[in-house]
C-alpha cells in the first residue's frame, strides 16, 4: 500500500503582525512536519498542494529554510511532488464543466423572422377564424380613445361622456355622434353581438374621426398618453 503525506498552505516567509517571531513559527512548522511525520514513517512521497511560499517574491531567509527542508527529504529518499497553480486548474475545470452539457444536445432555437405586417396579417386571420370581431374593435378603439382624451385635454380614464364633450367643444363636431360611436364600440367590446360588417363599420368610423380631427398618434405618443 502506498503511503504519502499531503500538506498545503505552508506559507514560508509569512510575517504576521509585523513580528519576526511569527515568521519563525512557519519555519518551525515546516521543520516539525518533516521530523514528526515524514522521516519516521518511511513514506513513498510527499505531496505539497500549493502555497509553499507566502508570496511570489521569496526572501532569502524563506528560500534557505525551504531548501534545507527539501534537502532533508532528498537525503531520506522521499520524493516531493508539488502542485502549482491549483486555483487556476480548479477554475478551468469549473468553466469546462459549465460549458458542456452532460445530456442529449438541444435543437438550435428557431428564430421568428416575420415582419410586422406578417404578424398583423396572422393576428387578423386568427381573429377572423375565431370570429372574435370584438377584439378587432378593441384593438382600434383603445388607441383612438386615448387619442381623443389627449385631443380634448382630459384624462385617458375619464368617462365616455366627458371625453366626447371635450372633443366636441374643441372640434365643433356633434357631441352625440362622438359619444354614440364610443358607446357602440364599448358595447361590442363588452360582449354585445356584432357582425363582421358592423365591426368593419365601427373601425371605419373610428379611422374617419381620427382623420378629420388629425389625431393619428404614433405608438410612442400613445404610450405617453396612456401613462398619464
Amino acid at each position: 500500500m502506498i503511503k504519502f503525506l499531503h500538506i498545503a498552505d505552508i506559507h514560508l516567509g509569512c510575517r504576521r503582525y509585523n513580528l519576526e517571531e511569527r515568521t519563525q513559527d512557519f519555519f518551525r512548522a515546516w521543520n516539525d512536519v518533516i521530523e514528526r511525520y515524514v522521516l519516521p514513517n518511511n513514506l513513498d512521497f510527499v505531496l505539497i498542494a500549493g502555497d509553499f511560499f507566502n508570496s511570489r517574491k521569496v526572501d532569502p531567509q524563506a528560500m534557505n529554510r525551504a531548501m534545507i527542508g527539501l534537502q532533508v527529504l532528498r537525503d531520506a529518499g522521499t520524493p516531493v511532488l508539488a502542485m502549482c497553480a491549483q486555483l487556476f486548474l480548479i477554475a478551468a475545470a469549473i468553466v469546462w464543466t459549465r460549458g458542456r452539457r452532460f445530456a442529449r444536445p438541444l435543437p438550435a432555437p428557431r428564430v421568428d423572422r416575420r415582419s410586422k405586417l406578417e404578424f398583423v396579417a396572422s393576428m387578423a386571420e386568427l381573429q377572423q377564424r375565431a370570429r372574435a370581431f370584438d377584439l378587432a374593435v378593441e384593438n382600434i378603439y383603445g388607441r383612438t380613445r386615448r387619442a381623443l382624451a389627449r385631443y380634448g385635454g382630459s384624462d385617458a380614464s375619464a368617462p365616455r361622456a366627458s371625453v366626447a364633450a371635450a372633443v366636441a367643444a374643441r372640434s365643433g363636431r356633434s357631441r352625440d355622434e362622438i359619444e354614440s360611436l364610443m358607446r357602440a364600440c364599448e358595447d361590442a367590446i363588452n360582449g354585445a353581438p356584432v357582425t363582421p360588417r358592423q365591426s368593419l363599420a365601427l373601425v371605419a368610423s373610428l379611422r374617419e374621426l381620427e382623420r378629420t380631427l388629425g389625431i393619428r398618434m404614433r405608438t410612442r405618443e400613445l404610450k405617453q398618453a396612456g401613462a398619464r
